[in-house]
């Protein structure tokens, strides 16, 4: 199980990494796939 400090990390590391995501419709399955498994794997 993650502590807080490791989801919050993980969370920022993230929202650094689609922070310029421009293609919605490109990108959105990348985005979501990696969304949803930020709380249990490796970002």
């Amino acid at each position: 199980m993650l502590t807080w400090n490791e989801i919050r990390t993980r969370a920022a590391q993230f929202s650094e990494r689609w922070a310029d995501a421009t293609k919605e419709n490109v990108e959105a399955q990348t985005f979501w796939n990696e969304f949803l498994s930020s709380d249990r794997t490796g970002v």
